[in-house]
């Protein structure tokens, strides 16, 4: 800005520590922060928010502990990007300080930040407390009901996650891609394959067609609880090319029941994957003699 002969002000300072951290340039931003002799509000989201969104969670949270220390009171939006770096960290004993913070300071719980707080708790595994943020919102965006859907999911309750997307359909909101990975992984965790298949079959109902996620998903739910040459089938349906995580998914299905059939591996050698997929195939043959072995 000096170059320019522009005037250092908060604002144009502001804009310059947002366009460096958006091109990754965290240390230029936080030289260009520590240099403003009085920093407001905006200045300090920015650094937040900036180190939030470059996996630098640390030192988001340490900023927010100088905030707390100086005299300016953060806003909604900036704690929500101190939230969202505690459940990135999965620090539970963090994100709850910062909710004590919340209650204390009497910061509005804005959809925004209570979002962040289900998330956090969700992906600390304190799903009770999440359940209770969720429960007192009035409004949720599908976004805080998938964070809540894979809470339960990956937290033991996968049929709590299916009652609860069932509500969802049931309160109008429309699900996306990361609401039926939620529900695929609950009927993973459930052993539930034929609910499974039918919210797999759903997708193209809500206008969507089913990503190579959801069909990797779906192909451990039914190989591993039904049959291989079902899950097989499903491969074949796929209009892409499968890639490396479904692939891997199969080989990871077939060792574990020692399924060894001449067609699957013709279908898995056919693929434009194998030239990166050799480690994963020698070890699978590894296992599979392995099993073979203990059989006998």
């Amino acid at each position: 800005m000096k170059l320019l002969g522009l005037k250092p002000d908060q604002v144009r300072t502001s804009i310059v520590i947002n366009a460096y951290f958006q091109c990754g340039h965290v240390d230029d931003a936080r030289r260009m922060f520590s240099e403003i002799p009085r920093k407001d509000e905006i200045c300090w989201t920015k650094m937040i928010v900036g180190y939030a969104q470059n996996g630098r969670e640390d030192d988001a949270l340490m900023l927010f502990g100088d905030i707390l220390r100086g005299d300016v009171r953060p806003d909604s939006y900036t704690i929500s990007s101190v939230v969202s770096s505690c459940a990135k960290l999965a620090s539970l004993f963090h994100g709850q300080v910062v909710h004590g913070k919340v209650i204390v300071m009497g910061v509005d719980h804005s959809m925004l930040l209570s979002s962040a707080l289900v998330d956090m708790y969700c992906k600390c595994g304190v799903t009770l407390d999440a359940w209770s943020i969720f429960g007192t919102m009035p409004i949720r965006i599908v976004i805080t009901w998938n964070s809540m859907i894979h809470g339960y999911a990956q937290n033991g309750q996968p049929h709590d996650a299916l009652v609860l997307y069932e509500r969802m359909l049931q309160e109008n909101i429309k699900p996306d891609s990361i609401s039926f990975m939620g529900v695929l992984f609950a009927c993973i965790s459930a052993d539930m394959v034929a609910k499974g298949q039918e919210y797999f079959n759903s997708i193209s109902e809500h206008g969507m067609t089913p990503t190579l996620d959801q069909y990797a998903c779906t192909v451990n739910l039914i190989g591993c609880s039904s049959s291989v040459d079902k899950a097989v089938d499903l491969i074949k349906c796929i209009l892409h090319e499968p890639d490396y995580l479904i692939w891997s998914t199969l080989l990871s299905i077939c060792a574990k029941k020692g399924d060894i059939k001449m067609q699957n591996w013709q279908l898995v050698i056919s693929s434009s994957w194998i030239h990166i997929m050799q480690d994963l195939i020698s070890c699978f043959l590894t296992y599979t003699l392995l099993v073979g072995d203990g059989k006998k």
